[in-house]
């Protein structure tokens, strides 16, 4: 695929984002495929982002999670996996049996995505911080939408129960993280 077509494939998942998730689902890319996409998707994303610090460096109480690229690299693709766990066990128990395979590419995708978004900030940032952050904040809002449409696709149901689902599975790995990291003995006030 061309960078044309990439870039085509990413307004394409603006404006008919399930169609992009069916055009996605299609393909029936194998596991290997699926992981070596998302090896490539964390790694540009740490890449952009460290870009990013170099123009506009995090709070110094951030500075040592987020000044490396390979710490930013895992916690990324730690989130990235929990989020693609919590949305197909979610998906499941609410009586919609996606992927993990479907999920696992969409959300792979959808953090390609990030990436596009992450460039057009490092342009958009020395110009204006407040344009920066307009744009920043309407990326959100499409990502979500977005995650919702690609949820509906790969669990075969409407847009009410796929917001449901993230809902649910956000929620669900709050939670889980939090019990987690407080049985690994880290706690808020650890963490100033």
């Amino acid at each position: 695929m061309t960078v044309q077509g990439l870039l085509a494939l990413a307004w394409q998942s603006v404006t008919a984002p399930a169609d992009v998730a069916r055009l996605l689902l299609a393909l029936r890319l194998n596991r290997e495929a699926v992981l070596t996409a998302f090896g490539v998707v964390v790694i540009a994303n740490a890449l952009v982002f460290s870009l990013s610090q170099l123009i506009d460096p995090a709070p110094p109480e951030l500075a040592t999670v987020l000044s490396s690229p390979v710490a930013f690299a895992l916690l990324l693709a730690g989130s990235m996996v929990a989020m693609i766990l919590a949305i197909t066990w979610t998906g499941t128990a609410m009586g919609h049996p996606g992927r993990f395979e479907d999920v696992a590419l969409l959300i792979t995708w959808l953090q390609a995505l990030r990436v596009f978004v992450q460039l057009a900030l490092l342009v958009v940032l020395p110009l204006s911080t407040g344009l920066a952050g307009l744009v920043a904040l309407a990326a959100s809002a499409l990502g979500l939408y977005i995650l919702v449409m690609f949820t509906a696709t790969a669990h075969d149901t409407g847009p009410g129960r796929a917001v449901v689902i993230v809902v649910l599975g956000t929620l669900g790995m709050a939670i889980g993280l939090t019990l987690l990291l407080s049985l690994l003995g880290v706690s808020p006030q650890g963490l100033t």
